[in-house]
């Protein structure tokens, strides 16, 4: 157990260096062995030299309202990395560890650019092919037939796509938590006893801070179209997951 402990301290003083690229692998190194042995931060006494890796916040976009689907994709992929979400009127914040919250925004920025880039170019797909249609249509007025709603086709999509994501990383992540992380000695069991860690450092953290969370669930009530919500959800499907995350950062999602 002492050399266990005696390595993790090191990492944990690497994940102090100025180079962050170094600091990120070291820190995310120092997570993996302490989650592959049922540790906790409190379980390794460090010194002066070697600090506990300390929770971090970051905050995601500056929308004066709630984008629901945005919030949902940021909500599963810090759940899925051992981090925590919560709306801040329109912001999304998350916090956690350092790697963890790096992990957790790249795959963020990752799926949302994803998704805003399919939608657009169906919706333009869309509107082409109702061109051809009308062109089509001889002897038909084009008064007389009604135009699609694009704006709403266009957020159908994206409800569709972004629940369909939502499923599949949570689908991940159970199983991440039944059978492990994937090329590491990381058990199940492990994950959900290191999840549940995190969980609670994250809740202690917030409480230090003064952050108080509302129990309220954030709702959409966006009104779909069926067809743009089924292209939404083939698109969800398509998009990879297998996507290469820095390897200063590590990979839980896979």
């Amino acid at each position: 157990m002492q050399e266990i402990i005696d390595r993790v301290n090191k990492l944990l003083a690497l994940a102090t260096s100025a180079n962050e690229y170094e600091a990120s692998a070291a820190a995310a190194k120092a997570q993996e062995i302490l989650t592959e042995h049922n540790l906790g931060l409190e379980d390794i006494k460090t010194d002066q030299k070697s600090p506990a890796l300390p929770i971090e916040q970051i905050t995601i976009g500056s929308n004066s309202r709630k984008v629901y689907w945005k919030g949902f994709i940021a909500n599963v992929i810090a759940n899925a990395n051992f981090c925590k979400m919560w709306w801040s009127g329109g912001r999304i914040v998350v916090a956690g560890r350092r790697h963890n919250v790096a992990i957790a925004l790249s795959l963020y920025d990752y799926l949302i650019k994803t998704v805003e880039r399919l939608a657009a170019e169906k919706v333009k797909a869309q509107k082409q092919a109702w061109r051809i249609y009308l062109s089509q249509r001889e002897g038909t007025s084009i008064e007389t037939l009604a135009q699609p709603n694009w704006r709403r086709w266009k957020s159908s999509f994206i409800t569709g796509c972004s629940g369909r994501l939502l499923e599949r990383i949570e689908e991940q992540r159970q199983r991440m938590n039944s059978q492990g992380i994937p090329n590491t000695k990381v058990t199940g069991l492990a994950c959900r006893m290191a999840h549940e860690r995190e969980q609670e450092a994250i809740a202690r953290w917030r409480q230090e801070q003064g952050i108080a969370l509302t129990g309220r669930k954030a709702t959409s009530r966006a009104r779909v179209t069926k067809d743009g919500y089924t292209a939404g959800q083939r698109a969800g499907d398509s998009i990879s997951l297998e996507r290469q995350l820095s390897s200063a950062n590590g990979q839980l999602l896979r």
